[in-house]
This record gives C-alpha cells, sequence and structure tokens, in this order.
C-alpha cells in the first residue's frame, strides 16, 4: 500500500521542478536559464560592462525604454515597464573580471516565456 503522504510530496516536488530550466542556444555558446526565487538566471563568460551593453540595445530592440539603468564594476540594474504596464528588471552581478550573472525578471512572478524573450533579446547583442 502506497502512503499518502510520501506519495503526496512526491508529486508536488515533480511539479515543482518541473519546467525550471530553460535552454537555449547559438552558434557561440549554450545558456541555460535556471529558476533563482521569482526570477530566471544564467551566467555569461563577459565582463559586466559589455553584459550592460547588450542589456541596454538588446531591451531597445524589443521597445523597451528602462527607467533605471546603471551599472558599476559589481552591479548592473536596468528595471522599466512593457507597454502593457507588466514590470520588467535585468540584474547584473559580477563574478568576477569575466563572467557575469544574468538575472532576468518579468512580472511578479517572473514570467517564463516574456523573460526569456528579454534574454533572447540581451543573448543577441553579446
Amino acid at each position: 500500500m502506497i502512503r499518502p503522504f510520501p506519495a503526496i510530496v512526491g508529486a508536488l516536488a515533480l511539479v515543482l521542478c518541473a519546467g525550471c530550466v530553460i535552454s537555449h542556444s547559438n552558434s557561440k555558446a549554450v545558456y541555460t536559464l535556471r529558476r533563482h526565487l521569482n526570477a530566471w538566471e544564467t551566467t555569461v563568460a563577459v565582463p559586466i560592462e559589455k553584459a550592460h551593453r547588450a542589456t541596454a540595445v538588446g531591451l531597445s530592440d524589443l521597445g523597451l525604454k528602462p527607467v533605471t539603468s546603471r551599472v558599476d564594476k559589481l552591479s548592473g540594474l536596468a528595471a522599466g515597464s512593457m507597454a502593457d504596464g507588466t514590470a520588467f528588471e535585468v540584474r547584473l552581478e559580477a563574478i568576477d573580471a569575466a563572467q557575469t550573472r544574468i538575472r532576468v525578471r518579468s512580472g511578479l512572478l517572473g514570467d517564463r516565456e516574456r523573460s526569456t524573450q528579454l534574454f533572447r533579446a540581451i543573448e543577441a547583442r553579446l
């Protein structure tokens, strides 16, 4: 006989883990977006300044104008709203001189499809 509590916990764990990783590749590199709280993140092998430029141009390609856009040698941020009022945020964190962590969030809970679209636009400019 299957105990209901372990079965429920197992099913819940499976549901929570499903869809937590998105892979995207182009001719340069393969990036995997992982769920991080209410955002999607990946690490890219570029300095933070280049990642910030790619973010600014990628968002511009989508017709988005960040209300906030700033960067220093340790972190960066680009945030604003889409035409329908959905908030977006791109956070950059320097891991070292040549690697940057990018966290993308669209909407309050980090809509996967829109966050992926934002990342693809940034990735195209890396």
